[in-house]
């Protein structure tokens, strides 16, 4: 669901926000409010056994679940490819997930999903980018991961990121598209919920944090503090004294 409701008034046909908001607006301009369409969205879970479910265990539980639920299976999510065996059972760790790569790329263009999300480790090298950005060689288990998927992603933090719980998305490759990107989250660990910036708020980063952080990964990528950064994303800086 995309977070708005189509409804229609005594004025006419509208589009405002999420459906708590739109209701009590409603009620405020005594108007009658009717609800006429709403996307559907559903979540299944499931789980295989690691190093022995592969990609065509996953094939089965998506066509018997469109099938009993009438359906479309979109966008899957492996926790995490890693630990999946490869539908030829390789037994050797590089020739395995490399495989399991390959399995869910088709397994994704056979299903016709609009994408696959899995997760994975870093070297213990990569782990001296985590506050600027990962490079290719930086995934751990085997490199032809970086060949096989479509786009990695970093998720990445500078101290004062992580003081201030903002997760910082970077694009380390893409094959096809952009060559780079960030995405930029607020985080709350102890929930597990995060929310995307605003325009405004990134633009904010952007103007202040996000030269910074450039500066770091465009040089020795050795993180620094910097000062007067607002957990807000606001130009006013939270503490004009010194470091936060």
């Amino acid at each position: 669901w995309d977070g708005y409701v189509r409804y229609i008034s005594k004025t006419g046909f509208f589009k405002i926000g999420l459906l708590g908001m739109v209701y009590e607006e409603a009620r405020k301009l005594s108007k009658d409010v009717t609800i006429t369409d709403k996307l559907k969205v559903e979540l299944a879970v499931h789980r295989i056994p690691a190093m022995l479910g592969d990609a065509n265990d996953i094939r089965t539980i998506i066509r018997t679940i469109e099938a009993e639920r009438g359906v479309k299976i979109n966008i899957l999510c492996v926790d995490y490819a890693g630990k999946m065996a490869s539908i030829k059972k390789d037994e050797d760790d590089f020739t395995r997930i490399s495989n399991v790569y390959i399995d869910l790329q088709n397994l994704a263009m056979d299903e016709k999903l609009d994408a696959v999300w899995t997760a994975h480790h870093i070297t213990r090298d990569g782990s001296k980018h985590v506050g600027t950005k990962y490079e290719e060689n930086d995934i751990s288990g085997a490199i032809s991961i970086v060949r096989n998927a479509v786009a990695i992603w970093g998720l990445n933090q500078t101290p004062e990121e992580r003081d201030n719980n903002i997760q910082r998305m970077e694009l380390v490759v893409q094959r096809e598209g952009k060559p780079t990107g960030r995405a930029l989250f607020h985080i709350d660990v102890e929930r597990q919920r995060m929310r995307e910036f605003t325009r405004e708020q990134r633009k904010a980063y952007d103007e202040s944090q996000g030269i910074i952080v450039d500066d770091l990964i465009n040089s020795s990528g050795n993180v620094k503090t910097s000062k007067g950064f607002n957990n807000n994303a606001t130009t006013k800086p939270v503490n004009t004294k010194g470091d936060i």
